[in-house]
């Protein structure tokens, strides 16, 4: 890099000058203050892509991921540092590759895959060791040991921590290995040997006194609270809180919301929940305006048990359910990184392959590059075989249970038809006319019901919903309503037991009437069959929507089997007794689904059940 010319004006803009002195100003802030560390190089960020500086660049991410990460925020810690990882590769910056390595080595170890994450480490590893960077060693060989710590490997974890420690004191930066005191009393902590759990906080907090790094004494004082408190020591752990507290005022720190935390835990293991949800309350609010998602989810928890001891029920339901929403919000935060951390591996790969491919070619090695392209395309058949073989499977599946339904449910209809039939066959001349009718009767209404049983599973068996026809027709509510009416009361052979009631008699309504028809005569078909009083059919037709409820009183569905009653051959435990295919259901969700409505069902068992549809329309009621 050229030595700039202030007294050139043209020259005295230079952004990679710039970015450096970012960087500088990063490195001496990163311990103390996160959010501006994440200020300074995302700006950083910007100039070095601006300017085409690719190691600029990958500092930078790498930068604002330990940020993150230092905020406990993993999730947003993820991309930055597979980016870095992406840029240092594909520009061959080994030192930037290793610190992007170790971002992302701390990145799985939040996820719990110590498995990733030591692998990370070790690439981080190798790296420093080829290009004798001492920072980076110790680095690795700490979280490296930290790592076996985890693994209940204490050995092998103590010896690499104090490999860390032994290069960072030769290099005269002491104040690097305050960390691993951190990792260390945790550890010492987990096994029950409080003493040594409080002696490794205290050493952590002596260096933080003697670097003046304000994360080390707040984190030391904290671990010592927590030892003490350990040990029933209340009285001392609270005297450790309340100079970190002091610490954390004086500072400004984003540590604050850790401190109450464990101040808060103190307070209940002290059985004092009136000042357990002061305190965990306040580290609940700082945790959420940093985005601390561990202490969030842990403070939700927390504020939980205390609000249940006080007797306040709702206050407790209300942090359960916040508790549940942001672990399963967490869950899928890790998911994500999880996805992203494949997708920076392919990209990875991707680049490493453009590299190979352009090899080979450049030295004539076309037998190489086809074999490669041989391989993936068979990697890509079989993916898609496999696939395929799958959905196979489901099919199978499906399609065997509708066999044994079928056997079971046809079993009545056909037994019915052969019996007709062979009386009006051996017993023709025998017969008065209106007898041939009534058996010939009888065997119409079966094949009709089988007819009826076929196009419900014709229906299940349709992975193309648009083939079914939902066409909107002009059409009289009281028409749709009668037709399904008689269609649910051939079909189940009860009569007369079904009490209609439409608030728009006289409207039409624009709408899909084959659908809506097939919807009103599955639940109404549903109702009668398990129920022995009148059903209740009410249609309200609104400029905007129309309604359909149907209420029985029959024998309900068991609260925990509600949701199940909508999949394919469900049928309730206790309706062994009530023939049917146990497709009704199913296809009323299907057919609401494919014209945007939407169905509620609730049971009472013994009582009854009421359905509920809402279809929307733009279309307005005209009378």
């Amino acid at each position: 890099m050229s030595e700039i010319d202030l007294s050139n004006k043209e020259a005295a803009y230079n952004p990679i000058a710039q970015v450096d002195s970012l960087l500088l100003k990063i490195e001496s802030i990163r311990y103390d203050d996160y959010q501006q560390v994440i200020v300074l190089a995302s700006e950083a960020h910007v100039i070095a892509m601006n300017a085409a500086y690719w190691r600029g660049v990958a500092k930078t991410l790498y930068f604002i991921a330990d940020g993150y990460l230092r905020l406990g925020n993993y999730a947003s810690a993820s991309e930055p540092a597979q980016q870095a990882l992406i840029t240092a590769r594909h520009h061959e910056l080994p030192i930037e590759e290793a610190y992007a390595l170790s971002a992302l080595g701390a990145v799985y170890s939040y996820l719990g895959d110590e498995s990733e994450a030591m692998n990370m480490f070790f690439m981080q590893l190798d790296i420093a060791q080829e290009h004798k960077h001492l920072t980076l060693m110790g680095y690795a060989y700490g979280d490296l040991g930290a790592m076996y710590l985890r693994t209940d490997d204490f050995q092998k974890g103590l010896e690499l921590i104090e490999k860390s420690n032994q290069l960072f004191d030769s290099m005269g930066r002491q104040e690097e290995k305050y960390i691993w005191y951190f990792d260390i009393g945790g550890f010492y902590t987990q096994r029950g040997d409080y003493d040594k759990a409080y002696n490794s906080f205290e050493q952590m907090y002596r260096l933080g006194e003697s670097k003046r790094i304000t994360e080390a004494k707040i984190l030391g004082l904290t671990g010592m609270a927590r030892a003490k408190s350990d040990m029933q020591d209340y009285n001392i752990a609270h005297t450790y809180l309340d100079q970190a507290l002091s610490i954390v005022r004086t500072s400004q720190s984003l540590l604050e919301c850790e401190v109450m935390f464990e101040r808060g835990k103190i307070f209940d293991r002290q059985h004092r929940p009136d000042k357990a949800l002061e305190a965990v309350s306040k580290a609940l609010k700082l945790a959420t305006q940093t985005e601390h998602c561990n202490i969030v989810m842990e403070a939700r928890r927390l504020l939980c048990d205390v609000s249940e001891k006080l007797g306040d029920f709702q206050q407790a339901l209300i942090h359960n359910r916040a508790y549940h929403e942001t672990r399963d919000k967490n869950f899928n935060d890790r998911s994500y990184i999880r996805t992203q951390a494949l997708r920076t591996l392919y990209e990875i790969e991707t680049v490493r392959k453009e590299a190979e491919i352009h090899q080979l070619r450049s030295e004539a090695a076309e037998h190489e590059l086809n074999e490669y392209k041989q391989a993936e395309a068979r990697r890509l058949e079989l993916e898609r075989l496999k696939v395929m073989l799958e959905k196979e499977r489901d099919l199978v599946t499906l399609k065997d249970r509708i066999l044994t339904r079928i056997s079971h449910e046809f079993r009545t209809p056909l037994a019915i038809i052969r019996t007709s039939t062979e009386i009006l066959t051996r017993y023709a001349d025998r017969l008065t006319e209106e007898k041939r009718e009534t058996y010939q009767g009888r065997v119409d209404e079966q094949f009709k019901l089988i007819e009826k049983h076929l196009s419900d599973i014709g229906m299940v068996l349709k992975t193309d919903y648009k083939e079914i026809s939902s066409a909107k027709e002009e059409t009289s509510l009281e028409y749709i309503c009668k037709l399904a009416i008689r269609d649910a009361q051939f079909q189940t052979s009860k009569h007369d037991r079904i009490c209609l009631d439409i608030n728009s008699a006289t409207a039409t309504i624009l709408i899909e009437k084959q659908i809506v028809l097939e919807v009103m005569t599955n639940l109404l078909s549903n109702a009668l069959k398990f129920s022995t009083a009148p059903v209740q059919f009410n249609v309200t037709g609104k400029t905007d929507m129309l309604l359909i409820d149907v209420l029985d009183t029959g024998i309900g569905i068991p609260a925990d089997e509600q949701e199940k009653v909508f999949e394919s051959l469900y049928r309730a435990s206790n309706n062994d007794e009530v023939r049917g295919n146990g497709l009704g259901l199913t296809i009323v969700r299907d057919y609401v689904a494919l014209i945007g409505g939407t169905i509620n069902l609730q049971s009472t068992l013994d009582k009854g059940t009421h359905v509920t549809v809402k279809i929307l329309f733009n279309t307005q009621l005209t009378a």
